[in-house]
């Protein structure tokens, strides 16, 4: 078998001590992985010292090999168990968020749905400061059909703006029926719907004054 010399001098120096530099060669093994092999030095006259500095081939080749296998055993497929896993943590995550946000999104429809009248509102379209009073906050809505308490007498204006505030706010017609039926003598009155208390009274000198207020 013919022999591979892996060493090619350039140059051979006339001193007897004198080495070659070798060129440096590449080969390549399993897996594609590249080896720098770099030729030792060769002695020009037998220096036996400077053969010595040859590289092991046989040894760099079997480390390479075990790095490289090390590399590629570091690198595992999830199992299928794993990815069973993966996917139900992440349904049950979504799951999860989906539920908190519908949640959310019903107690913000059920705050909505609960507040009260807006009496400022109603105020501006059905009455007059002549005979009405809304309150700051917007928690009341007070209409009096006898602000100055003049003897026999009423602000139909007012009593009007008590039907069509009754109407606007979805109370029943029989509220209307117990106004007009209400005498001096039963005091202050009321009734309370969904959103709204209403309380009145009733005195022939006084008229009919009715309140309107925001309920939880």
């Amino acid at each position: 078998m013919e022999e591979k010399n892996f060493f090619e001098p350039e140059a051979v120096a006339s001193d007897t001590n004198a080495t070659v530099a070798g060129e440096a060669q590449q080969v390549t093994v399993d897996n594609s992985q590249p080896v720098n092999y770099v030729a030792a030095q060769q002695p020009s006259t037998g220096n036996p010292q400077a053969f010595n500095q040859a590289p092991n081939y046989a040894q760099v080749y079997a480390a390479n090999k075990t790095s490289v296998a090390v590399q590629q055993s570091s690198v595992k497929p999830k199992s299928k168990k794993q990815l069973i896993v993966g996917l139900l943590v992440g349904f049950g995550t979504g799951f999860v968020a989906g539920i908190v946000a519908l949640l959310v999104l019903i107690s913000c429809v059920n705050i909505g749905g609960n507040r009260g009248p807006d009496f400022q509102a109603i105020f501006d379209e059905y009455c007059d400061s002549e005979y009405a009073e809304v309150g700051s906050d917007g928690s009341y809505l007070k209409i009096d059909t006898n602000p100055d308490n003049i003897d026999d007498y009423m602000n139909y204006s007012a009593y009007y703006a008590i039907k069509s505030v009754n109407e606007e706010l979805g109370l029943p017609e029989s509220l209307l029926t117990k106004m007009n039926q209400t005498r001096a003598l039963d005091g202050t009155c009321e009734a309370e719907y969904d959103n709204v208390r209403v309380s009145w009274t009733y005195h022939p000198d006084n008229g009919l004054c009715v309140t309107y207020e925001a309920v939880d």
